[in-house]
């Protein structure tokens, strides 16, 4: 595994970050993080001169395995113990560069509020129409690229169609990570990526923004037989939760006028099975103001409310036993195991979606947390 760092701004200034430890991990829809340990004892290493060469906010740092770049966003903390000359660099995917942006376009020194009114000024709101959920993302991270000093090395895919629209005030001074954050969030939201790359001269690296229609995963499923000798599941556990259980689901939270908006949706399915009837609350829809849209999420609670809530955490070798190698994996693949005489697990194939993923320097395994899923 290679650590390298360079230039956030730009992608540029690759150096090579000669570590003694290293570590990576790789989240959908949220930055993952890199951690890289360096001894300053060993001449090498003062050479690069780190207090410059790897400043907080301003310096990018990258896992790289098998040329691929598994995550890589800039460094926000070091920490430096004297006593043995260790410093430790630890960084966040780029997503992460977007909780420290608002979310206005470039309205230079003008002011959000007008100052003898006090009323909000129409100029620092932005307005998208029409446009794919995904899209609005791009447009959103697009306009945070024109105001000075924001203009990173991020590529974008191509608009998609859509009907969707957005109206952000700028006086709410939204933060842009948490937005995109909500629109991966509602209903058939699209999972959003920076998918780091190197730059097509391979003297730098870039980030490229990318939308699902709504998943974003390879057309290739990974197979992975557990009843095989030569398996290369060395450890699964398994987390089962009883917390999302519901027939009767309801969904608050948002206003109509001065009133709260309440909808709920029942679904037979536990009760014709001799369950006990269930509720489910959730009241986290603070922004949502159409009834029909809040009775689609008490709708999908009561769906979702028909299984358990299941987190699958299998940790992979990937010493050579015929899985696929670090880098062949992405973060909204899917895994599907097949069990035949578990001890838990029945027989069968298992289809889970890959969550997060991370590894450490000099470690044959990967842990590999599945989304959450229901059954």
């Amino acid at each position: 595994m290679r650590i390298i760092m360079g230039d956030l701004l730009t992608g540029r200034r690759i150096l090579d970050v000669p570590f003694t430890a290293a570590s990576w991990s790789v989240e959908l829809n949220g930055p993952g993080t890199v951690s890289a340990t360096v001894d300053l004892k060993d001449p090498t290493v003062r050479q690069l001169d780190m207090w410059n060469a790897a400043q907080v906010g301003k310096t990018f740092l990258a896992a790289v395995e098998n040329d691929v770049i598994l995550e890589a966003g800039p460094i926000w903390a070091r920490k430096w113990e004297r006593r043995d000359g260790k410093l430790t660099l630890e960084a966040r995917g780029l997503w992460s560069y977007f909780d420290h942006r608002t979310l206005l376009p470039n309205i230079g020194d003008r002011p959000v509020t007008n100052p003898e009114t006090g009323e909000a000024e129409e100029y620092a709101n932005t307005t998208l129409k029409n446009l794919h959920l995904g899209t609005i993302g791009k447009r959103i991270v697009q306009q945070s690229m024109t105001w000075p000093g924001g203009n990173l090395p991020i590529v974008f895919e191509d608009d998609k169609p859509g009907e969707h629209e957005r109206n952000y005030r700028g006086v709410d001074l939204s933060i842009i990570g948490s937005m995109l954050e909500n629109l991966t969030q509602v209903i058939d939201g699209p999972d959003i990526a920076f998918v780091p790359q190197w730059a097509p001269d391979r003297l730098g690296i870039q980030w490229l923004y990318v939308s699902g229609d709504p998943r974003l995963s390879s057309v290739t499923e990974h197979v992975i037989d557990m009843s095989v000798p030569a398996s290369p599941v060395d450890g699964l556990s398994i987390d089962e939760s009883g917390s999302k259980l519901a027939s009767l689901a309801w969904a608050s939270g948002g206003r109509s006028g001065d009133e709260p908006l309440v909808e709920r949706h029942f679904d037979t399915t536990l009760i014709d099975a001799g369950y006990p009837l269930l509720e489910l609350v959730d009241s986290s829809r603070a922004t949502v103001t159409e009834p029909a849209t809040m009775r689609g999420h008490a709708a999908a609670a009561a769906v979702n409310g028909r299984l358990p809530l299941s987190v699958w955490a299998p940790t992979l070798h990937t010493g050579g036993r015929g899985e696929p190698r670090i880098g062949d994996y992405r973060v909204g693949d899917y895994l599907v195991f097949k069990s035949k005489g578990e001890l838990f697990t029945p027989d069968g194939r298992h289809r889970r979606r890959i969550a997060t993923m991370s590894g450490s320097a000099g470690n044959d395994f990967i842990d590999i947390g599945l989304g959450a899923s229901y059954g």
